[in-house]
């Protein structure tokens, strides 16, 4: 999983959770397929903008993504863009060991999943 921003690298934590996950700003439940999750917290961060008076979305992709072709990842959600805090979580097939990675020009955050044995 990649995640892209404008401007420098946001602070971040990448850990299993236990369910239930809960949507920031209204308490929602957010259910997560998989046998286990990892939730990508990243602070200093947004989807979206301020320019002006207006807002502008800087991702208009879909807040649930199903991967039944990955070997690891059963699917990605977005729990949560409040407040400068943006989380994801990766609903995996066990907890498979994981590596992050980051880069810059542009500044990305790489979340990768081993595949299960």
């Amino acid at each position: 999983m990649v995640f892209e921003f404008e401007g420098g690298l946001p602070g971040y934590r990448v850990s299993y959770v236990d369910p239930p996950l809960f949507e920031d700003g209204s308490g929602r439940p957010v259910k997560v397929d998989g046998s286990a999750v990892l939730e990508v917290r990243m602070e200093r961060a947004a989807s979206a903008r301020i320019s002006g008076d207006r807002v502008v979305l800087t991702y208009r992709g879909p807040s649930r993504l199903r991967r039944p072709d990955m070997p690891a990842v059963v699917e990605v959600v977005e729990v949560g863009d409040f407040e400068a805090v943006l989380r994801w979580a990766i609903g995996s097939r066990g907890l498979v060991p994981f590596k992050v990675t980051t880069f810059t020009g542009p500044s990305r955050l790489v979340v990768d999943l081993e595949h299960p044995r």
